[in-house]
């Protein structure tokens, strides 16, 4: 594959000269006044808000790159962006066909959500005047596609930019998915579009400096003026997914890996996170929701024990001492923990009574009807998706949805979206942690049933919240 080649800064750092830029520090990260910012916004901000669609408004004003927005999910990141895009189309440089343009990089089954955020939170006296949305899909860019020839004689991936932006009314914001920007880097890398910023969503998919998507991501965005990545989880498992953020649009910020490492990880450090925070500080903005909860609904966790029965039990314990290796043992318990039926095959007319984790899932259903609510229920396994919809669907007489990864395609998504929010009453719907768990915004749920845990601790709370 040919591509935009930009290696990570493993090796050597630089310096530019930031003279001219007020420090860092200076930057506003507490700034309650909403000014104007929000006149065309159809809903109230929280206070946070305003702080962070102001410390977006002072960096970019000030002349710097761009800045992480690492908020909890559910404190509305989307919400401060679309501000913050309005904003940025208020001024002159975005004005007429030839203006300046945004791009919007997000995970595929969000695309149309950003759309629909957008025309759910700008008033729509504003809306048409203003944002101009183009959603620009792998599939759509296929018959568009020109198989264009390097001196080499390597083939690349582009399509005609100028073309598409006559023919679809000179749009001012791109939406894109990551996958597809990878596909068509040297398309989007073309001066036609005119991109002042980069709004990368659930930046976290570019923590691999490495992977095809990072590489594009760093391309892109050492074109563009201006980039914001979005993330509820800048760390996920090392320090080395923050460095290779700021390696997309600030690479000289933390300097090279060689560097980063040798002053925050090798050998015995010293205050890390104090001096780490001190360094990225102003540059990532992230408040979490215990925080705020005053501004946000209470958010209640329980835990459930299950004590098994005898026969359960002993069916346990011989799986976990039969003479096989420990890996296929240490899966087979996993399984027999979602429901013994998996380990065998036909799962169909399972009656979920005769298992007592499965039990106890229908008896907190059963509560939650009662109250007339939602809930959402996360399952990784997909025969535990099916044997658990076919005993739900069985038990209340309803039809239980399914979003994992085999069914993302947009329409089916929005589509299943829409139906449950319009189910008045008790419902039900069942999620991959992994596939949905990617900053779908499903607010009709009050309700959250983790069924099959994950070890990431932070991709649960990411999907409960």
């Amino acid at each position: 594959k040919v591509v935009i080649k930009i290696d990570p800064n493993d090796e050597n750092g630089f310096q530019v000269d930031v003279d001219v830029r007020k420090p860092l520090q200076e930057i506003h990260v507490n700034n309650t006044d909403k000014g104007t910012l929000f006149t065309d916004i159809q809903f109230e901000p929280k206070t946070y808000q305003v702080e962070g669609v102001n410390w977006l408004r002072d960096l970019y004003e000030s002349g710097y790159h761009g800045g992480i927005l690492a908020d909890d999910m559910g404190l509305g990141k989307t919400y401060q962006i679309v501000v913050f895009l309005n904003y940025l189309l208020r001024q002159s440089k975005y004005k007429g066909d030839d203006g300046k343009r945004v791009l919007i990089v997000a995970p595929t089954i969000l695309l149309d959500n950003w759309d629909g955020e957008i025309k759910k939170f700008i008033q729509p006296q504003f809306l048409d005047d203003k944002f101009r949305v183009k959603i620009l899909r792998g599939r759509d860019l296929s018959y568009r596609n020109l198989k264009r020839k390097l001196d080499s004689g390597k083939q690349y991936n582009s399509f005609d930019v100028q073309n598409l932006l006559l023919v679809e009314d000179a749009p001012n914001i791109i939406l894109t998915s990551y996958e597809t920007l990878s596909n068509y880097q040297f398309a989007f890398a073309d001066t036609a579009f005119n991109f002042d910023c980069i709004i990368y969503d659930e930046a976290h998919k570019i923590k691999n400096p490495n992977a095809s998507i990072s590489q594009a991501a760093r391309a892109i965005s050492s074109l563009v003026n201006f980039s914001v990545l979005l993330t509820g989880t800048p760390i996920e498992n090392e320090l080395r997914d923050l460095w290779a953020l700021f390696d997309v649009f600030d690479p000289a910020h933390l300097g090279s890996w060689k560097h980063f490492k040798k002053e925050f990880i090798a050998g015995k450090q010293v205050e890390v996170d104090t001096r780490l925070r001190a360094r990225a500080s102003h540059y990532i903005l992230r408040r979490l929701k215990k925080d705020y909860l005053r501004e946000l609904p209470q958010k209640i966790e329980q835990t459930h024990e299950i004590t098994l029965s005898n026969d359960e039990a002993n069916h346990y314990l011989t799986i976990k001492n039969q003479g096989k290796p420990a890996l296929e043992r240490l899966h087979a318990l996993r399984t027999f923990s979602l429901h013994p039926a998996l380990l065998a095959d036909g799962q169909q007319n399972i009656d979920l009574h005769n298992f007592t984790k499965t039990a106890k899932l229908l008896k907190l259903l059963d509560e939650i009807k009662e109250g007339n609510e939602k809930a959402i229920i996360f399952v990784i396994n997909r025969s535990a998706q099916d044997l658990l919809r076919h005993g739900i669907e069985k038990h209340f007489e309803i039809k239980v949805p399914i979003i994992n990864g085999e069914n993302n395609q947009p329409v089916y998504v929005q589509k299943t979206l829409k139906n449950f929010a319009q189910i008045e009453g008790f419902a039900v719907m069942i999620l991959s942690t992994l596939a949905a768990g990617v900053g779908l915004t499903i607010t009709e749920a009050n309700h959250v049933i983790h069924y099959e845990r994950w070890w990431n601790a932070s991709k649960e709370d990411q999907a409960s919240d």
